[in-house]
């Protein structure tokens, strides 16, 4: 661990310093992100008199929001991308600051809601617009073909402070809740993320902007027709949708599983989430190190045998069983998204020219934020159905969870058959 640090610190002398500065952006990133996350969303939205549906759908917005990458390939056409990612990163941060000033405001009932949803949808979506131009200009501080040991070190730093962090606001909203306080909880919770927020655009303010001498401007046009003519990328380009299809059949309700059905306690899980983010950190060591050598279509060829076992799996979790196998499909699926998170930008810069990295990245996080919101839709009602029959769906009894992994398995099934035959058989942008 230390030799790959020392290596990834001692390459490209001159970024040095903004390398550091990259890995701290992440984490601190990383904790803005958790806070603004689906339970914390929810939790909020509870507390201001969202009911159970409301609070689903403003969930399913952070998946959603991931279409809004697409406006990157607009900004694109800019040469500074450090000129309009910065106001957006300060809107960013207003708005979800805002997510916690929004309970402890005396605004009538009504409207507190709709500010909330007004705050979710500007964050997220201008996070997720900065966030494919920032990756791409960011990760040219690291030679090419140290991209896997530094996006996996990076992954590391942020899932190991991620965890302690988890804990203590964790904590912090369990004690004012056990006071019957939550007005002090958020504003405890308001100035956390204020501070945290501060630090993160002082670090980027602080990072070195890599002057692009091969500039050219690009229309949004021009730049899409470029994506899709370009054969071997859209081999690749598929790849995520495809896995996001088959996983988003299970993963949406099976939160609600291990507490209802499976009776797990939020210590367990607590610890659930801890193990799973060590299995991650160590993974993505040695994932990250095979995709430097081997590829990352390879790599991700592995991960995906992982959560297709952990899916298998959570076919027979029940709660007489759940103790047992729901602790192994949580490791095996922290391995998987060890390779799945190391190879998200890195599978398209392996396969794309400098000038449509950005407009790529886009396309495909688009793609992601579609085929995930519907594929939640679509499996919703089956999920209802399932549960209004008494557990039962043609004649067989299972829970909803049980049948909807079965389906989840037949999509990593095709995820897989896709990897194996047309992704493996595309060519590298610097072999072509």
């Amino acid at each position: 661990m230390e030799s790959t640090i020392a290596n990834l610190i001692d390459t490209k002398p001159q970024y040095k310093k903004d390398r550091v500065l990259y890995i701290l952006q992440a984490a601190i990133e990383y904790f803005i992100t958790i806070m603004v996350g689906t339970t914390y969303i929810a939790k909020v939205g509870i507390e201001i008199g969202m009911n159970d549906s409301s609070v689903a759908l403003l969930s399913s917005v952070l998946q959603f929001s991931y279409t809004f990458q697409l406006l990157a390939m607009f900004f694109n056409k800019f040469k500074h991308p450090k000129k309009w990612i910065t106001p957006f990163l300060l809107i960013i941060e207003v708005c979800f600051t805002l997510v916690y000033i929004i309970p402890i405001m005396p605004l009538p009932q009504g409207v507190r809601p709709l500010i909330l949803v007004a705050a979710v949808v500007a964050g997220w979506g201008l996070h997720n617009i900065n966030s494919v131009a920032k990756s791409t200009w960011m990760i040219g501080f690291v030679p090419d073909d140290r991209r896997g040991k530094f996006t996996a070190l990076c992954q590391t730093v942020s899932l190991i402070s991620g965890t302690v962090f988890t804990y203590v606001i964790g904590s912090i909203i369990d004690y004012y809740e056990a006071l019957g306080d939550m007005h002090s909880a958020f504003i405890v919770m308001g100035i956390i993320i204020a501070c945290i927020s501060i630090i993160h655009v002082i670090l980027f303010l602080c990072t070195k902007e890599i002057p692009n001498e091969d500039f050219v401007n690009v229309s949004l046009i021009d730049q899409v027709k470029s994506i899709v003519k370009n054969k071997n990328l859209m081999k690749i380009m598929p790849i995520y949708a495809l896995y996001y299809m088959a996983y988003m059949c299970v993963i949406p309700f099976y939160h609600t599983y291990s507490i209802k059905e499976l009776g797990f306690s939020m210590s367990y899980l607590a610890i659930m989430t801890a193990i799973s983010s060590l299995s991650r950190s160590v993974a993505s060591i040695f994932l990250g190190k095979y995709g430097d050598k081997h590829g990352f279509v390879r790599m991700l060829n592995i991960a995906f045998i992982f959560v297709g076992s952990a899916c298998v799996l959570k076919i027979f979790t029940v709660p007489e069983n759940g103790q047992i196998l729901y602790p192994i499909a949580t490791v095996l699926v922290a391995i998987s998204n060890a390779g799945i998170g190391v190879a998200d930008a890195n599978i398209i810069f392996e396969y794309a020219p400098l000038d449509v990295r950005v407009g790529a990245l886009a396309i495909k996080g688009t793609l992601v934020g579609i085929v995930s919101f519907l594929v939640t839709l679509a499996a919703t009602p089956i999920v209802n159905y399932i549960q209004a029959n008494g557990n039962q769906i043609f004649g067989i009894n299972m829970y909803a969870q049980q049948f909807m992994s079965i389906i989840s398995v037949i999509g990593m099934v095709i995820v897989l058959i896709y990897v194996n035959t047309v992704a493996k058989t595309a060519q590298k942008y610097r072999e072509q």
